[in-house]
């Protein structure tokens, strides 16, 4: 799941997102020490000194992972978080 407009103009390089199995939130701290030490992917879990924008999304029992895509990020290394995160 990730979280925040749907519209691509109102997003920000840095994506927030948990993934859910039988509709439940997978840890995002085991997901996020997953794809580092699996996958060498640098994420952060957790709720980013945003309680209150958790509490909005309706994550402020668990948080979520964080990923930060720039102007320096290759398409191939987010074709590689996606793919490292369908395998989880």
């Amino acid at each position: 799941m990730i979280y925040g407009s749907k519209d691509a103009s109102k997003q920000v390089g840095t994506v927030s997102f948990n993934i859910l199995r039988d509709k439940e939130i997978v840890d995002p701290n085991e997901v996020s020490n997953l794809l580092s030490t699996r996958y060498n992917i640098a994420t952060r879990a957790g709720f980013h000194c945003a309680a209150l924008a958790h509490k909005t999304l309706g994550t402020e029992g668990v948080g979520t992972i964080r990923a930060s895509i720039s102007y320096f990020t290759e398409k191939k290394e987010v074709e590689r978080l996606v793919d490292a995160i369908w395998k989880i």
